[in-house]
């Protein structure tokens, strides 16, 4: 039978943290009018005229450092990472210590798996604006991808000291918990992400994997089917199901749930 799957940490989607000051001109006027009709294409999924628009400020007023953040945004979303990056190195070369720039480039980063890269800007980001847990939340998982551990927990520990409702880094808190094999710690913090958050399966299952590498196995069945009753496609809990229906000896409904794996991915899926 398979392995559990391994843990991975999850980012938040993209943030517009603050804006840079624009100078009063007619021009820069014009360009906080397409700015902002770009933001709002953007935040419909209309990634095109958000970029013609943001094309248009940065054209009218080449200072609008909060025009290059946007911009940035839709080529990150349409897998433009590296062009991102640059307009996010823009927006810092126009405005000094500009927050936005910091932290958005450093979330680039760590999609394109350049975690020391992404540790110096949160780094910076950190600096400027040292209230904003956003910067500490994605520091950590830059930290847990290069496996450093101890400086992971510190960030995520901080952000739930000050917010302890953070359901996002709780969460992460509990997958490097699973990772180091303190498998108590993981599961409280699952049951406090599942308490914010009971509809979500990724609590279930993460709590159920930690569950089964206690050797817990009726529990993590438990854990497996929640997550799949809120998430009938939720693939890795069927797998993760199957693995702990075969430790407990359930053969037939380990085959189901592989079955079940299959139907869904196919292309992917091996036999057990």
């Amino acid at each position: 039978m398979r392995r559990l799957l391994a843990l991975a940490c999850i980012a938040l989607p993209l943030l517009f943290l603050g804006c840079a000051s624009v100078p009063n001109t007619a021009d820069a006027e014009e360009a906080r009018i397409h700015y902002r009709a770009g933001m709002k294409y953007f935040q419909s999924g209309l990634f095109e005229k958000a970029l013609y628009n943001f094309d248009r400020a940065i054209a009218l007023d080449h200072g609008f450092a909060d025009a290059y953040i946007g911009r940035g945004a839709v080529r990150e979303e349409t897998g433009e990472t590296e062009r991102a990056i640059k307009d996010y190195s823009l927006a810092i070369g126009r405005v000094p210590d500009f927050y936005p720039g910091y932290f958005h480039r450093g979330r680039a980063y760590i999609v394109l798996e350049e975690y020391q890269k992404a540790i110096e800007d949160f780094n910076v980001a950190i600096r400027v604006r040292p209230e904003e847990l956003e910067a500490y939340h994605h520091r950590a998982i830059a930290y847990d991808r290069l496996k450093m551990y101890d400086q992971s927990l510190r960030d995520y520990d901080t952000v739930i000291k000050t917010d302890p409702r953070f359901a996002k880094s709780l969460y992460n808190r509990g997958c490097v918990y699973t990772n180091l094999e303190l498998y108590d710690r993981a599961i409280a913090d699952f049951n406090a992400f599942i308490t914010l958050l009971p509809e979500n399966p990724e609590g279930y299952n993460r709590r159920g994997i930690a569950y089964a590498r206690k050797s817990e196995l009726k529990r993590a069945v438990r854990d497996f089917s929640r997550a799949i009753e809120l998430n009938p496609r939720y693939l890795e809990a069927y797998r993760n199901r199957a693995w702990a229906y075969d430790k407990l000896g359930l053969r037939d409904e380990a085959r189901d749930d592989m079955i079940e794996v299959k139907r869904l991915d196919p292309k992917k899926v091996k036999e057990p």
